[in-house]
């Protein structure tokens, strides 16, 4: 029951990161700009992580779901999550409105 409800959950857990690798490649403008308004990374910094971000969480969601690299996919995406985190937390702190 273990083994069926682990890949189960690694199934979700890449659909929702190649899902969202995907979205952002589909706005690709939209995610940069949402990158610059969070004003912590110069412009040339933020349009090389609106191009690499999405290609790690696309990579890494199919890592999951294959079951391959499983514990540095997850160290990666573990430090995007860590980091839009913080983004968030500081814009908040600046009391900035979205």
């Amino acid at each position: 029951m273990l083994k069926y409800t682990v890949i189960i959950l690694r199934l979700l857990l890449g659909l929702l990161f190649i899902i969202s690798g995907i979205s952002k490649f589909i706005d690709l403008g939209t995610f940069y700009d949402t990158i610059n308004m969070f004003n912590i990374v110069s412009a040339k910094i933020s349009y090389f992580i609106a191009i690499f971000v999405p290609s790690v969480e696309f990579v890494c969601g199919i890592f999951i779901i294959l079951g391959v690299f499983i514990q540095f996919s997850s160290i990666v995406l573990s430090f995007f999550v860590a980091v839009f985190i913080y983004s968030i937390s500081i814009n908040l702190f600046k009391v900035r409105l979205f």
